[in-house]
């Protein structure tokens, strides 16, 4: 209250802000959603995608492999390219639904719909472990299919592409890995919300084969690790376009309860339910 309030958030998140006003003839609201916007760690920049844009980069997985796990933070115009990685062996690809389908050596397993969000910041994870794969998103499982893939990954043979040579992405990515093991909840709550501190402590403990926090002002895209895995970008336009603000990335608060009705996510395999 008054003229010149402070606000302390409490936690990282993007926050509704109102103005309220009040005199002798009464009380007035104004609220503007998403105002004020909190992040755990400074994101720098990220990478922008218009839609004809897309990188290309070496496999980052040589070698027959059981687990692997991609995250990454996408903010998306739109459903088509969101999420689309793809090489010899395996492939992702968003719905209009926002479901999103990974294709691993012939099978293909399917989110719920719904697992992309249009126009707001989120993580999102796949991992794989022997056949059973997992959709994550803000560091909670989304999706569990219970239809399982082969125990093992073929080795990504060729290139890489993240986007789409064809369906392009929409939209800005950033702080995206890839690991050669398949995170737990622990794992991926461990470095979903900050830049990787220690890059090759994550490689030698946590499988890091890739790491690109777009941090830059030009030029290809910059892998962090040891293995220099550059990712060579294809079909975009000057560099003042593509690198833009992140603000929004590093925003989960880890701490906070779940909230609204979580019974139809939680307590659908509890062992005494309620």
């Amino acid at each position: 209250s008054g003229k010149n309030p402070v606000i302390v958030p409490a936690a990282p998140g993007i926050y509704d802000v109102s103005l309220i006003v009040s005199n002798t003839e009464g009380t007035n609201k104004s609220t503007q959603g998403g105002l004020l916007t909190v992040s755990n760690a400074d994101a720098g920049t990220a990478l922008h995608f218009t839609g004809t844009e897309y990188l290309k980069l070496h496999s980052p997985i040589a070698a027959e492999t059981p687990a692997f796990t991609i995250d990454w933070w996408m903010r998306p115009s739109s459903y088509t390219g969101s999420a689309t990685f793809s090489s010899s062996i395996f492939s992702t690809s968003c719905a209009e639904s926002g479901a999103v389908t990974l294709v691993l050596d012939g099978k293909k397993v399917t989110s719920d719909a719904g697992f992309v969000i249009l126009s707001e910041w989120h993580h999102y994870a796949i991992t794989y472990n022997a056949g059973a794969v997992t959709f994550w998103r803000d560091a909670i499982v989304f999706s569990s299919p219970t239809t399982k893939l082969g125990t093992t990954s073929p080795a990504w043979e060729g290139d890489v592409v993240i986007g789409s040579e064809t369906d392009s992405f929409n939209g800005l990515m950033d702080e995206l890995r890839i690991w050669s093991t398949a995170f737990d909840e622990e794992a991926i709550r461990r470095y979903c919300n900050a830049p990787i501190a220690d890059i090759a402590s994550a490689q030698a403990d946590d499988g890091l084969c890739v790491y690109y926090d777009f941090n830059q002002n030009g030029g290809n895209v910059i892998d962090r690790t040891s293995n220099s895995l550059d990712a060579l970008r294809v079909n975009f336009g000057p560099d003042g376009d593509a690198w833009n603000s992140a603000l929004g990335v590093f925003t989960l608060d880890l701490e906070a309860e779940p909230s609204g009705d979580i019974s139809a996510r939680y307590l659908t395999n509890y062992q005494r339910p309620y």
